[in-house]
């Protein structure tokens, strides 16, 4: 969101951000919401995931900053349905970018919170939820968990249903992954374009000084929990088995936690405007996650700074990596054949340079962020010219 805003802020367009209370980047108007562990549970269990004073408090900024366009990320936080209503009521074009389908999904509501009931590599589970009957199998305690959540989820998902078909909203998915998702959802085919994530290539770019590389990179997250369907535990185990192989590699987990061991550095989080460093002195990135990423940026940033990827074949990750071109897809949860590819590139230097500039070629080609926004306005004035 905030490299689009730059870019069309940069093209003569004028930005406005509105974010949440919670929300941790320079926005220029907070939307108040009460979020807190009184309030929040409240809201929910009144009003269904919908947030009457956000509601109120973006409706003052539209009537102030008067927009000729509303461009919604995502459609599960505290203030996106309020965003889609206003939109609506006033007849103002609005492009809804669903970076993630977590809102309308039950299985994938249960991942975010820490449930991992969800087997979203079989159809089987999605959407018709066997998370159910495993919870039941379990304890009492955990399937009164499952109703309560269930119930939530179940009426936001309605309620973003009903306000997504409204005629006036315009839906972009960011990967064909996350498309297909939604249309087993329901969502019309028609209504759905794909328009991917794009980073500044400007900045993240390779080295310019050539020097032996021997640094392998995970980056995680502060929640401990997200770490691990991330994969921080099948990182461990991979920089183990390399280090049997190669003691001289070493082994970093960028702003993530969950990483106790000698293997493994963890640097602590750090400012987004950092991570390029890091990229520069590495010689590949382990994406080993456990769940399907929508379409994770940090894989195309790492491609921008000509390192190769490895990553396991989940979710939007094959768009994003072409396999034994730019980097590697591994069987998921295969670590064995993780650390195959690993020891590959450690021992074959020209191989991981080679990989590593079809990745930056690909990068620069499909997801630099003047290709996205360039698109973005084309998008814009499609949907005001219908106006």
């Amino acid at each position: 969101m905030l490299q689009l805003g730059r870019d069309l802020s940069s093209r003569g367009h004028r930005v406005h951000f509105a974010v949440g209370e919670e929300s941790d980047c320079g926005g220029v108007y907070r939307i108040k919401h009460l979020d807190n562990k009184l309030f929040s549970p409240l809201h929910k269990s009144i009003f269904f995931n919908s947030f009457p004073l956000a509601n109120f408090n973006f409706k003052k900024v539209v009537e102030k900053v008067k927009p000729d366009i509303i461009h919604c990320h995502n459609i599960g936080t505290k203030i996106s349905l309020g965003a889609l209503r206003v939109a609506i009521e006033n007849e103002i074009p609005c492009v809804v970018t669903i970076h993630d389908y977590w809102p309308i999904c039950l299985n994938r509501s249960y991942l975010k919170q820490g449930f991992n009931y969800c087997n979203e590599r079989s159809w089987n589970n999605c959407p018709s939820c066997k998370g159910q009957e495993r919870l039941m199998e379990r304890d009492r305690i955990g399937y009164a968990v499952y109703r309560m959540l269930a119930e939530f989820v179940r009426k936001g998902m309605r309620e973003r249903q009903m306000l997504l078909q409204n005629d006036g909203l315009s839906l972009v998915a960011v990967s064909e992954y996350v498309r297909t998702k939604l249309i087993r959802f329901g969502y019309s085919p028609h209504k759905l374009s794909v328009l991917h994530n794009g980073i500044d290539i400007r900045r993240f770019h390779p080295s310019r000084v050539d020097s032996e590389k021997k640094i392998i990179l995970f980056v995680g997250s502060s929640s401990a929990n997200l770490s691990i369907k991330k994969g921080i535990n099948h990182f461990v185990r991979i920089a183990e088995k390399v280090r049997k192989q190669r003691p001289d590699v070493k082994f970093v987990n960028i702003g993530g936690k969950g990483a106790c061991t000698a293997a493994i550095k963890n640097t602590g989080r750090i400012p987004h405007e950092q991570i390029v460093d890091y990229f520069q002195q590495a010689l590949l990135l382990c994406v080993p996650s456990l769940f399907p990423e929508p379409f994770p940026t940090v894989t195309l940033e790492a491609m921008a700074c000509g390192i190769p990827v490895i990553a396991y074949a989940v979710g939007g990750l094959p768009e994003e990596i072409e396999d034994a071109k730019t980097g590697f897809l591994v069987e998921p949860g295969n670590i064995d054949m993780f650390v195959n590819r690993v020891i590959l590139l450690l021992n074959d230097e020209n191989l991981a340079r080679c990989l590593g500039s079809e990745g930056r070629r690909r990068a620069v080609e499909y997801f630099n962020s003047d290709l996205m926004c360039a698109k973005y306005e084309q998008l814009y004035a499609r949907i005001k010219s219908q106006k």
